[in-house]
This record gives structure tokens, sequence and C-alpha cells, in this order.
């Protein structure tokens, strides 16, 4: 239905973007993105359709685990519901973090009273490749590490090759959240693209 307080009707003017009804035949509902109420919005972010009246229906766990997984880079990143920079699985009845769920269901159990780190520093990674269990103790002392090691690498005011971490020339890796240099990044694919054009046949 059209919101009550609009009058687009009343002047006679077209229907505002606020009460313009959802796309979809039959609907009355207020547009909320992509011509789309909010209904039929999350049905297609969550389905690919946004008539889908059911939720998708997977065999295994493991199909339904990695439905919501990007596997496409290195760091197999976590898609879903995430808390405290954790991905969480509803797994055995219980909301369990993915880095776990993964490790049970590729690798197997893990060792009672352990956790699973990660190595890449992702915690959003579930790439097995990049995890490993180990005690309460390690975890926090690898914690530890980082953070003396990050400190450190704060304290630098230029890259290896003498451009300053300032300004427009720094930028954040995605993965790591190390500081990177954009104009040694861009010297780099330069060398990379004349290698390219030196094998092309002339």
């Amino acid at each position: 239905m059209a919101d009550s307080t609009c009058t687009c009707e009343l002047w006679g003017r077209e229907t505002c973007r606020t009460c313009k009804p959802c796309s979809i035949d039959g609907c009355r509902d207020i547009v909320k993105s992509r011509g789309w109420c909010n209904k039929h919005y999350l049905r297609w972010r969550n389905t690919g359709d946004p008539q889908a009246t059911t939720k998708p229906v997977y065999s295994t766990d493991l199909d339904r685990f990695f439905a919501k997984v990007d596997a496409s880079g290195d760091c197999w990143e976590w898609q879903a519901y995430a808390h405290l920079g954790y991905g969480r699985f509803g797994y055995q009845g219980k909301s369990i973090q993915a880095q776990r769920v993964v490790w049970m269901l590729l690798v197997g159990p893990i060792p009672e009273g352990h956790e699973v780190d990660h190595l890449c520093r992702n915690t959003l990674c579930v790439n097995p490749d990049h995890l490993e269990p180990v005690t309460p103790e390690e975890n926090r002392r690898r914690a530890r590490l980082v953070e003396i090691l990050s400190s450190y690498q704060l304290s630098k005011t230029h890259c290896p090759q003498g451009h300053p971490y300032a300004g427009s020339n720094v930028y954040l890796d995605s993965v790591s959240g190390a500081r990177r240099c954009r104009e040694c990044r861009t010297d780099q694919f330069e060398r990379s693209d004349a290698k390219k054009r030196a094998r092309r046949p002339a």
C-alpha cells in the first residue's frame, strides 16, 4: 500500500519513489531497492530470484556451508553472518565459528580444548590450509606477537624502496591488513606489462 503520509495523488503528481509499489505483479508493498519491496529484494539477495518462495535445499552440511563461502581467492572468504569478526554457522543445533566447522567437515575432529587459529590472520577465512588447531595459550602468544610486529611496522615511515607511507601512496592489504606502497605496486604492474609485451611476437 502507498505511504499514508504521501500527498502525490492529492496534488495530482506521479507517484514518488517513497511510495512507489513493488514491480512484482500483485505486490503493493513500497519499493526498497531494485524496484522491489523488502520481501522480494531479500528473496533475490538470498536466492537470486525475487519470486522464490522457498529457501535453497542442500543435501549435506558441506554444501550448505560452501553456499556461504567465496573460494575464488587464496583465502576462502566467509560471506554470511559474522560476530566479532568471525563467521558463524549453524551446525549440529548450535551456532559455531565457521573456521571450526570447516575443519571438522574437511579435516577431522578438533583436539579437546584447542582453538582454530588463522595462520593468514584473516579471521573470515575458512581455507583449512590457512588454519591450525592450537591451545588457547599458543593462540594468545601468536596474537601478542602480531601486535608487536604491527607496532614495529607502524613505526616505519617509508617502504623498502624509499617511498613514503603517506597520503594517497599508502593503502591497506585486503587480506593481511598491512600497509602497502601504491607507487611500488604501480612499478610492479608496469614491469609485468613490459615483460608480457616483450614476449609477444613482432
